[in-house]
């Protein structure tokens, strides 16, 4: 969880404000709305079962697709996935398909899929599924997903493009131009996923 994010603190707000605000933030990335504020100040945000409730209230309702889109977005640092651009002479199709924006989408998907179906956390590890479009399955070899630009689910044998990180967004934006990298990987594995930041390499 970002530091920021725990300190925000509006000036105007007074304490019993702040739970609202951050939940607020968390799932809409906005101010709480009048309703909200109330609850957090009657002390309706106190317990786990009214903040359950209310979570519960905001999945029903939809207002959640803040959340589902910048949290997985933030988490895995999509936006990075073109940072290091690929060799434009050795994987011509990934600029001209583009690649990426489909990556991200089945992350996304995936994400979404997730939080909606209740899946248990082990799962984003040992799915043996990911969501593929027509392009996407042609570079993994699936030829039975169909000519269609939608991502669909498709379940994989031997274990090396499934799980939320053998997806190719989690893949590419740990890699390199021209291929993997393994210390990009690690250190994405360890601080996204187990909350661990390597310390910095020595100096030359």
């Amino acid at each position: 969880m970002s530091p920021s994010f725990l300190r925000i603190n509006p000036g105007h707000s007074n304490d019993a404000d702040h739970p609202a605000t951050k939940f607020r933030y968390l799932l809409k990335s906005t101010a709480p709305d009048d309703r909200l504020q109330k609850a957090a100040r009657d002390g309706k945000l106190k317990a786990f079962a009214k903040v359950r409730a209310e979570l519960q209230r905001c999945f029903d309702q939809q207002e959640v697709d803040e959340f589902l889109r910048e949290f997985p977005q933030a988490w895995l640092r999509l936006d990075r996935i073109n940072f290091m651009a690929s060799d434009a002479a050795r994987f011509r199709e990934y600029d001209r398909k583009r690649f990426s924006g489909g990556m991200v989408n089945g992350v996304l998907h995936f994400f979404r899929q997730a939080v909606h179906n209740n899946i248990p956390v082990p799962e984003f590890l040992s799915a043996d599924y990911s969501l593929l479009n027509a392009d996407l399955g042609k570079v993994y070899d699936a030829d039975v997903v169909p000519q269609v630009f939608s991502l669909r689910k498709y379940t994989f044998t031997g274990g090396r493009r499934n799980k939320f990180w053998g997806m190719g967004a989690s893949l590419t934006s740990t890699a390199d131009s021209l291929g993997t990298s393994p210390i990009h990987r690690a250190i994405s594995v360890m601080e996204n996923l187990m909350g661990i930041h390597p310390s910095s390499p020595p100096p030359d």
